[in-house]
């Protein structure tokens, strides 16, 4: 995206979401994208979440399916009723069984087992560099 600052053309990045209320885990995924050139921002929980998704479009997201206040499935919820076609990764540490169905059905993009960080990392990139 090119923008206008100050009177001149920059080139403008969109920014990958990373949302989980582990603030390790987040930085993780947030240093690995920076190294790797991607803007990031990260939010702790789902309402910082939906706040930023109001204020600024995004190339990515990818949440953790629980967080403190509700859950990535809300946050999809939310993503699809503003008719955003932003690819979601949504990750979790419990079972997929338990609720990779409903969040494909939700409109999740891909479904990640969390404890695989290596495997969330390159799904991550690899997301990113499609879009």
């Amino acid at each position: 995206m090119i923008r206008l600052h100050d009177g001149e053309l920059v080139m403008s990045m969109k920014k990958i979401l990373i949302v989980d209320d582990c603030i390790d885990y987040a930085y993780s995924l947030q240093k690995l994208l920076q190294h790797r050139g991607y803007d990031t921002d990260t939010a702790a929980s789902l309402t910082e979440a939906k706040e930023k998704i109001d204020k600024e479009r995004y190339l990515l997201i990818c949440s953790d399916l629980d967080l403190q206040d509700g859950s990535a499935l809300e946050l999809l919820d939310a993503v699809k009723v503003s008719e955003l076609q932003i690819p979601f990764l949504v990750m979790s540490c419990h079972e997929m069984d338990d609720w990779e169905s409903e969040a494909v059905q939700r409109g999740a993009t891909f479904c990640l087992d969390k404890i695989k960080i290596e495997q969330v990392k390159d799904k991550v990139l690899e997301y990113a560099c499609r879009e």
